[in-house]
């Protein structure tokens, strides 16, 4: 875990992380267990869901194992959904493959934008 934190450290000194963001990740170091078994957690699926304040809600679910295959591709996974395409610069996809990397689950990212509208990215 004292590796995981120095990366995270060093994204945020890099910029690549901001502080909010690292803090959201040592979090979920802190209280989610590294699953010990990868094939359980490539059955996971990455959430992407978007509650809007003027527009119908969006909910995405998309298998890790397809995420991570996208990820390797260089595919960034947020412009690939329509809906979240006005939210694409204010989430870092670093944040998401680090979690993926390391097994994390729970709640990985929470951005709310300014007219209201929550964009939340979780490993279920």
């Amino acid at each position: 875990m004292k590796e995981d934190i120095r990366k995270i450290i060093e994204s945020v000194q890099l910029g690549n992380l901001d502080v909010d963001e690292a803090s959201q990740l040592i979090e979920a170091l802190k209280t989610e267990p590294k699953s010990n078994n990868t094939a359980d957690y490539l059955k996971k699926s990455l959430r992407i869901d978007i509650e809007s304040a003027s527009r119908e809600d969006v909910h995405v679910k998309i298998p890790i194992k397809m995420v991570k295959t996208m990820l390797k591709l260089g595919s960034n996974l947020m412009d690939k959904i329509p809906a979240s395409v006005n939210y694409s610069s204010e989430i870092d996809m670093n944040v998401v493959i680090h979690a993926i990397d390391n097994e994390i689950e729970g709640s990985i990212i929470e951005v709310e934008s300014n007219n209201g509208d929550v964009i939340s990215i979780s490993i279920k």
